[in-house]
């Protein structure tokens, strides 16, 4: 329902489940502490500004924040080990993710088409960065982090990209 702009979600949940507030007009979002998982597209297309993955959450869905066109500022657990595939795609006003130590994976499509998203900082635990990950993204420099095993094809796909530094060998 596009009417909805506030959700507001007892602590008692546990799992939001896939889809389940897909396209509606939420803005606003106060995600409980006790939150454990969140569902494949369960926020896409939604008008969120800005969300914080509380600490808690250990497994966000595919694309759970896809097409989230006003969507700004993103804040992750620190307790994710991934970003899964097309987790944040089409957020063309995604400008600042926070990101901390202990994803060892970003996923295909991740940030496709997040033009906005100009710097963005991997920590050191990333050991593999997939297709498309940055395809189409506003990033314009990135340090891959030593750990990195694995770099699929078409990550930095009609990019804006401008540097890219290696870890020395």
């Amino acid at each position: 329902n596009s009417n909805i702009k506030a959700i507001y979600l007892p602590d008692t949940i546990e799992h939001i489940g896939k889809g389940a507030f897909d396209g509606s007009g939420i803005t606003s979002l106060e995600l409980p502490d006790g939150l454990l998982t969140i569902g494949d597209g369960a926020f896409a297309g939604t008008n969120l500004v800005s969300i914080k993955i509380p600490d808690s959450v250990t497994s966000l869905g595919s694309g759970a924040f896809g097409n989230c066109r006003h969507l700004e500022t993103v804040i992750l657990s620190k307790n994710m080990s991934q970003i899964g595939a097309g987790m944040f795609e089409e957020c063309r006003k995604l400008s600042c993710v926070e990101m901390h130590n202990g994803i060892k994976t970003i996923g295909s499509g991740a940030f496709y088409n997040c033009s906005e998203l100009r710097a963005i900082t991997l920590p050191d635990s990333v050991t593999a960065i997939g297709e498309e990950a940055f395809a189409k993204s506003g990033v314009l420099e990135i340090t891959i982090p030593a750990n990195v095993k694995v770099i699929e094809k078409h990550t930095f796909y009609s990019s804006a990209i401008v540097s890219i530094t290696l870890p020395a060998a």
